[in-house]
């Protein structure tokens, strides 16, 4: 990798120095030199080469918010093995010309099967997801004689989340001027750049007339997302930031009513910070509720605040927190 690439690496990325240097735990010093010329060593030239790889199939490489704003370098640094071995599985599977059969992906209870083979996957805080657990219903598992099934699994995975990306585009929103119950419902058909403005555009023309049973496809023809998931998704857009904010402003107005540490009382000035600190976490909450109405929040970053908040021994009332969980999952009453 010369400097020259390395800098048009860093601007596709939308990645500065220091934030290069933080992924890579170098300093930003080292970054600059690698720049300037000099030899840039080789894990850091193959995670910057996984991350562009990943960053082109519309793919999550980026660890999540919390880590990065932590320094969490210990989770960083199992991002990024994270991101150069996905990257690495997916280039032998597209060796072999892609996965011999296709697995079916449900990414709602997170799941893949494929006849009598099972793969549950965990879905990371970043948006991109880990490998679960494995079963065979035919047989006992053995990885070593399913490898190359675990990683048409994976590529299957990293596809499917591939299209539930909001820049995944050209597509083309399906909308019928009725009900297709006893009748023939018309078609329409609209064009969008990305994913994101057509589920955008559903959002907003849900429930008017002539507005029904709403698909989205790729240019290929595959169904992206069915009514059913762009319901949820709506439902998550309009519920969202009003249960965040309710329970933004309960968490504010008693900040004063924390749990104290044992038999111990805290003094003046400990109960004044720890209100502070309850009160900057409802900050964060009203932040998640801001961005909860473009679909970019998930359940995962409100239980990153909640756990922040019992950690500071602050319990919200049991029906808020259901009711962002409620928002958060698209649950329709």
């Amino acid at each position: 990798m010369t400097a020259d690439q390395l800098s048009q690496y860093l601007q596709r990325l939308g990645l500065s120095l220091n934030e290069t240097a933080q992924l890579l735990s170098v300093s930003t010093r080292t970054v600059r030199r690698w720049q300037d010329g000099e030899e840039i060593p080789g894990p850091a030239q193959q995670a910057i080469k996984a991350w562009v790889r990943l960053h082109e199939r519309h793919l999550p490489w980026r660890p999540d918010s919390v880590s990065i704003t932590a320094d969490d370098q210990d989770q960083i640094m199992r991002h990024r093995s994270h991101t150069i071995d996905l990257e690495a599985v997916l280039e032998r599977v597209e060796a072999r010309g892609g996965a011999k059969a296709p697995w079916v992906v449900d990414w709602d209870s997170s799941r893949a099967s494929l006849e009598t083979m099972e793969i549950s996957f965990y879905k990371l805080q970043s948006g991109s997801f880990s490998l679960g657990t494995y079963r065979r219903t035919d047989s006992a598992p053995d990885t070593e004689r399913d490898r190359e099934m675990i990683e048409d699994a994976v590529y299957c995975i990293a596809k499917a989340l591939e299209k539930k990306s909001p820049e995944y585009g050209p597509v083309t929103l399906v909308v019928h001027d009725g009900t297709s119950k006893g009748r023939i419902a018309r078609q329409q058909l609209h064009e969008f750049p990305t994913a994101s403005a057509a589920v955008e555009n559903v959002c907003k023309g849900w429930g008017s007339p002539g507005f029904h049973e709403p698909f989205i496809m790729t240019k290929d023809g595959d169904l992206l997302w069915d009514q059913h998931e762009l319901k949820r998704e709506c439902v998550r857009r309009s519920s969202g930031p009003r249960a965040l904010t309710a329970l933004a402003e309960y968490v504010r107005a008693h900040a004063h009513l924390f749990v104290q540490d044992g038999a111990r009382s805290f003094g003046p000035a400990e109960r004044t910070r720890r209100e502070s600190h309850i009160k900057a976490i409802a900050d964060e909450i009203d932040a998640l509720a801001a961005r909860a109405g473009n679909g970019s929040v998930q359940y995962q970053q409100f239980e990153e605040a909640l756990g922040a908040l019992h950690a500071a021994g602050f319990f919200p009332m049991g029906n808020l927190v259901s009711d962002v969980a409620y928002a958060l999952e698209g649950v329709t009453s």
